[in-house]
Order: structure tokens, then sequence, then C-alpha cells
């Protein structure tokens, strides 16, 4: 990989780790990690990565401000007032893509150059991941009376 290719960081606990190929990807070793027995071992590799159009902006490196059409926007919207439905779709209520900071595409994960075991890895954490979102998200409604 060259330094321009991009990389997706990924965190993983090693210290129950005994599979060899999964500690060499990661520590470049086969040797099973030594540590106490409750002391966590994190080690983090960078993923190889390729660019693919983003799928917020469309390549654009634009899109509407969601404060705008968040909610949705009807026909009645636009009939409503004529002069809104030139500027929204002449571009005024445009804002910088969020997703890709208007560079127009995104790193994803190169997973034909991820050695299988290491991508079940990086799945697993990611879903992992996204239920700990959801559950904060859940929370976070629940403490603010359900108005989030």
């Amino acid at each position: 990989m060259s330094k321009k290719d991009p990389t997706i960081s990924f965190s993983v606990d090693l210290s129950d780790e005994e599979d060899p190929d999964i500690l060499e990807y990661f520590t470049g070793s086969r040797e099973p990690i030594s540590s106490d027995e409750n002391a966590q071992v994190e080690f983090e590799a960078e993923l190889p990565a390729k660019y693919e159009v983003c799928d917020r902006c469309r390549g654009k490196g634009t899109h509407v401000n969601p404060n705008i059409d968040g909610n949705g926007l009807t026909a009645e919207d636009f009939a409503e007032d004529p002069d809104f439905k030139e500027d929204y779709f002449s571009g005024v209520y445009d804002v910088t893509c969020q997703e890709c900071e208007g560079l127009r595409v995104v790193p994803v994960l190169d997973e034909e150059n991820i050695p299988p075991k290491i991508l079940k890895m990086y799945r697993e954490d990611q879903e992992q991941q996204a239920e700990w979102d959801a559950e904060d998200r859940y929370w976070r409604r629940l403490e603010s009376g359900g108005e989030y």
C-alpha cells in the first residue's frame, strides 16, 4: 500500500486470542500474548480500503441542508412557494456533504485484500458498535421524555 491508499482503523482486544493467523496480522508474531488475567491487550490495525463515490451526495460533494428537507418535502411545499422550489433545486440550500466532507468519495473496506478471519472480526465489531449506538440513542430518547 502506498501512503495515498486509504485505510480504515480497527481496534481489537487480543488478550484472549489464540488464533496464530489473527495474532500475526495484528502483532507480527504468531505467539499468544501473555498478560495479566484481567488485562486487556488492545491492538490497532489499518485495514486496506478503497475509495467509492459517496452515497450521501452521490459524488457531488454537497447535499441539501437536512434542516430544510430532513423531515421530507411534498409537492405541496413547492406549489405553495414557487421561489422556494426554484431555490431548492438550484442549490441555494446546499451544504458541504456531511459524510465525505466535500471530497465526493469515502473510504470503504477493500474486502478482497483482508483475510477472512480479520474481516469477520471487523464485521462483528461493527455489529456490536451498532448495537451499543442504538442502545445509547434509546436511553437518550428515554431520558429526554421521548423527544429526541
